[in-house]
């Protein structure tokens, strides 16, 4: 299959490079994520793409393709935490719906899609409408990660540190503990680590919400 054959794209759509590389380490991990954004931005798009481009690994592996990648609106009326819009619901019908979204221990990873600027958005246009880093190199690089995911058995104390940090400030449960680790560890392999280090754990726990609600801004 020619990647660059496909009408739908990562490096089509404007900018948003933080949701883009969760999505690299969803596929790479098979790890379930849930992109939030309001309805203007990309967020439902990316759930599309991620989707699409995990099945395609997927069934070439196993023959049945999955879902791991999920999209929803940070409130009822779409506009929690928007810079411009204003919310229309109230506090109570706004925790009913992130409670529904989150669940108990809510997906692995968790991402914020900004609606992008005006200026970002007219230099991505007169690139002819895409980013600098052409689709196929990201999906060379999962499918060459996957190859190479293994089980570390090994963190350093720096990261175990943060970790420490995490479990205090976001309250985690040891459920939520368990992704931050699966995800550390298929980061550490995608940067071909012999064991999980403090800019691995990093990463993984900030795809970990530090409250409901936080709308589509950062």
């Amino acid at each position: 299959m020619a990647y660059n054959s496909l009408p739908h794209k990562f490096d089509q759509i404007c900018g948003l490079y933080h949701a883009k590389r969760a999505a690299e380490v969803a596929m790479t991990g098979t790890h379930q994520i849930l992109f939030i954004g309001c309805k203007e931005s990309d967020a439902s798009a990316l759930a599309d793409l991620t989707n699409h481009w995990h099945n395609h690994f997927y069934t070439q592996a196993y023959g049945d393709p999955t879902r791991i990648a999920y999209y929803t609106a940070p409130c009822p009326c779409g506009y929690y935490g928007d810079p411009v819009r204003e919310c229309t619901c109230g506090d109570l019908a706004i925790s009913k719906w992130q409670n529904s979204y989150m669940g108990r221990y809510g997906p692995e990873i968790v991402v914020q899609v900004t609606v992008q600027s005006a200026t970002r958005i007219m230099a991505w246009l007169r690139n002819g409408r895409m980013n600098g880093e052409v689709n196929g190199d990201l999906i060379v690089r999962v499918e060459r990660n996957r190859a190479n995911l293994v089980q570390l058995n090994t963190v350093d104390d720096v990261a175990y540190v943060l970790m420490e940090a995490a479990v205090k400030s976001l309250l985690l449960s040891p459920q939520q503990v368990g992704y931050v680790m699966n995800v550390a560890n298929t980061i550490a392999c995608m940067a071909g680590a012999s064991k999980i280090e403090s800019a691995h754990m990093a990463e993984a726990i900030q795809y970990r919400p530090s409250k409901y609600g936080f709308g589509v801004g950062g």
